[in-house]
């Protein structure tokens, strides 16, 4: 496998390839300790605020 790329075939690589590496990246990301702990919160943030957003109550029904 090779290490290096040169410029050309980087700018060859299409979307559809870009996006099988996504889920090696993320992985990837969490196997650094500096960066777990600050994805791990923002990733809470993000799951916090789509849940508010997609479950509120309709208005004028109290939440508990």
């Amino acid at each position: 496998m090779e290490r290096h790329m040169d410029y050309r075939k980087f700018k060859s690589i299409n979307r559809r390839e870009l996006l099988r590496l996504t889920p090696v990246v993320a992985l990837g990301a969490f196997a650094i300790p500096k960066v777990q702990e600050p994805l791990l919160k923002t990733g809470l943030a993000f799951s916090d605020w789509a849940s508010k957003v997609l479950f509120r109550s309709p208005a004028g029904q109290p939440r508990n």
